[in-house]
């Protein structure tokens, strides 16, 4: 276990198992601004660390809202 993390429970699940993640969008301009900005992140700031969604799952989730987008291979806007 890492350093300050305890063990509470193991029960390992055979596998495969299926991990979901549920998210109910209640401000759509917001999440789409929020989406937006962090794929630019994403995409053009190499030096940062990035943590949560890939590339292709923040399209996804910009495409479940009504927004389509793909990445332009020119670099281009």
């Amino acid at each position: 276990m890492p350093k300050g993390v305890r063990l509470v429970g193991w029960e390992p699940k055979s596998a495969p198992v299926a991990i979901d993640v549920c998210s109910v969008v209640v401000d759509v301009p917001k999440f789409v601004q929020a989406e937006l900005h962090a794929l630019d992140s994403r995409l053009n700031n190499p030096w940062a660390i990035h943590g949560g969604f890939t590339v292709p799952q923040m399209l996804d989730r910009l495409l479940q809202v009504g927004v389509t987008v793909e990445l332009d291979p020119k670099g281009g806007g």
